[in-house]
């Protein structure tokens, strides 16, 4: 039939080796920022990065 055949596998492969070689990465910018912090209140006051926990 003369229909040329991707292997599906091959060509992944070869576009994620294609991104890394750019440099390319997740954006940190706009709407894909990372989220604010945010305090922890009430009964998770506990859980807050930083806090002892009880012993």
């Amino acid at each position: 039939f003369g229909v040329p055949v991707i292997d599906g596998v091959g060509a992944a492969v070869k576009q994620a080796e294609a991104l890394i070689a750019l440099g390319l990465s997740t954006s940190k910018r706009g709407a894909y920022a990372n989220p604010l912090a945010k305090p922890y209140l009430g009964a998770l006051k506990s859980f807050a990065p930083g806090t002892v926990a009880a012993e």
